[in-house]
């Protein structure tokens, strides 16, 4: 990787760090020189100034969400297109998927300092407010809605409402995260919970 990259991924990580440390307005430009040993001017190089920094942070972490979403298969929405994959998945596999997406949002470094950014700064920040619920409340429930929605249509579960259905089965991820964002040491806690969440849900709503 050329040089002048490579400070530019490091100027994304290590300011993320610090935002999400202390706050927006809590970093200045002489702490993220300093976080990556260098000097003010070095920076101005690569960014015009700590907004604009602050704006592809923003848009690197859009891009690197989508990328772990899509790497653990957990787009159901994107696989609407092959609704064939969907009908064949097992209760394992559909465990493993919602395990691991759980797993990706709460160990991803990037994804772990972003959303204590989000955290910190929602109620300073509209931008950061809406990006928390659209990650981590909307998306969650668009993509199992799109899942159920699939299983109903097939007979493969209860008739019922899908969006309210992802709600019930999204939710307890979304505590569950607070909770191991909180005490790390309760993730196997949480993990063991989630999976038997699961299957009482299956038992409850879906017919094979």
């Amino acid at each position: 990787m050329p040089r002048h990259e490579n400070t530019k991924e490091m100027l994304i990580t290590e300011s993320l760090k610090l935002f999400a440390d202390r706050g927006y307005d809590g970093v200045k430009i002489t702490d993220i020189a300093k976080a990556i040993d260098c000097v003010p001017s070095a920076l101005y190089k690569h960014y015009e100034n700590k907004e604009t920094l602050y704006n592809k942070i923003l848009e690197e972490s859009i891009i690197g969400f989508q990328a772990a979403l899509h790497a653990v298969k957990a787009d159901f929405k994107e696989q609407l297109s092959n609704e064939e994959e969907l009908l064949k998945m097992t209760e394992e596999e559909q465990i493993n998927r919602t395990v691991n997406l759980f797993k990706m949002a709460l160990n991803n470094e990037q994804s772990r300092a972003f959303r204590k950014l989000m955290v910190v700064e929602q109620f300073h920040k509209p931008e950061l407010a809406q990006m928390y619920d659209e990650r981590y409340v909307e998306m969650p429930v668009q993509q199992f809605e799109a899942l159920f929605s699939v299983l109903m249509k097939n007979g493969l579960m209860v008739e019922g409402d899908p969006h309210v259905l992802a709600m019930t089965y999204a939710a307890p991820m979304t505590v569950l995260i607070g909770v191991c964002d909180r005490k790390p040491e309760k993730e196997e806690w949480a993990v063991d919970l989630l999976v038997k969440h699961i299957k009482e849900f299956n038992k409850r709503y879906k017919l094979q």
